[in-house]
């Protein structure tokens, strides 16, 4: 399973400001996970709230076409949903990161 980061910006949920959710979409294209299934489903993808309304309106679309179509908006957008910063660090500490208080 993926984690939830915009398939658009790249903005993880934990970093979303506050007030401010995200949420995971189905497309066309969706196939629902089942038991012998180990890795993501198709057609689920998660979305930041500044691009979570305009996904919506392109559910009609497959997962790969709705989320090009947003892509190619975002130099018209500026900078406002900047992908997030990678710091080097081991996987333990990331893992810690989603635990925070």
């Amino acid at each position: 399973m993926k984690p939830a980061c915009c398939s658009v910006c790249g903005m993880y949920a934990i970093d979303e400001p506050a007030g401010q959710k995200g949420d995971w979409l189905t497309f066309v294209d969706h196939e629902p996970a089942t038991a012998e299934m180990l890795s993501h489903p198709q057609g689920l993808e998660y979305f930041c709230s500044l691009h979570l309304p305009e996904a919506q309106a392109l559910r009609h679309l497959n997962a790969e076409q709705a989320i090009a179509q947003l892509r190619a908006k975002m130099p018209a957008q500026g900078a406002s949903c900047p992908l997030p910063a990678v710091a080097p660090q081991g996987w333990l500490q990331r893992l810690t990161k989603w635990f925070r208080p």
